[in-house]
């Protein structure tokens, strides 16, 4: 993905661990030449979910929306997914 927004621009790497067992995308915003990773979107597979973290103050919510959806095209929905809650499971 590549977005520029108001005064800044955002950009996602893809990232993979195999070893960890989890792959998805970094986003990275440029504003006045600095380039910083602001957000990852991971799809674990030991959990079987995926997750976000958020590095930063503000990210416009259609930059997030963009980054999710690139997410799951690249990696997919899971069979299963979402995994039943602590509370399914007896």
């Amino acid at each position: 993905m590549r977005r520029s927004w108001v005064k800044q621009d955002f950009d996602s790497v893809f990232v993979e661990d195999r070893t960890g067992g989890c792959a998805g995308f970094e986003l990275y915003r440029t504003e006045n030449g600095l380039r910083q990773c602001v957000a990852k979107i991971i799809y674990w597979d030991a959990i079987g979910q995926y997750m976000t973290e958020a590095f930063v103050g503000e990210i416009p919510l259609q930059i997030i929306e963009e980054l999710i959806a690139e997410t799951k095209r690249r990696i997919g929905v899971p069979s299963g997914y979402p995994p039943p809650s602590r509370t399914d499971l007896n």
